[in-house]
């Protein structure tokens, strides 16, 4: 679980092809990798404020960890965003695609090589 106050990391990635996550229905043929595409490049995230992204060309950058359940092809297209939790409430993290499933994995830590996931919670039940 996210503690309070608490920086974490969020990223999401697309299964076996390019998809895009974040409330963004058609992928886009980029030059480049998003902006997001490596860690030291985190977008911020405003609690409340939905934002539009894509793994449309992003890569996974050396170190980069696997979430749990994963491997390094079905995880292979990553940006990643920062957030701080608020100090109190209850929140909701979740991706939308028409294409290619996305997925979304939460992580403590302030470098590649030192993250640790936070385990997801559906329904007041660990899993």
């Amino acid at each position: 679980m996210i503690k309070r106050s608490t920086l974490s990391r969020l990223r999401a990635a697309a299964f076996l092809a390019a998809a895009t996550a974040f409330f963004s229905s058609t992928p886009s043929c980029l030059a480049a990798p998003p902006a997001n595409d490596s860690f030291a490049n985190a977008v911020t995230l405003v609690t409340g404020t939905p934002v539009e992204g894509t793994t449309w060309e992003a890569t996974m950058e050396a170190g980069e960890p696997i979430p749990p359940g994963y491997d390094a092809e079905t995880w292979a297209r990553t940006v990643w965003w920062t957030w701080t939790a608020p100090a109190t409430g209850r929140f909701d993290i979740s991706s939308r695609t028409d294409s290619t499933p996305a997925a979304v994995a939460v992580w403590t830590g302030t470098g590649i090589n030192a993250l640790t996931p936070v385990p997801k919670v559906e329904d007041g039940v660990d899993s």
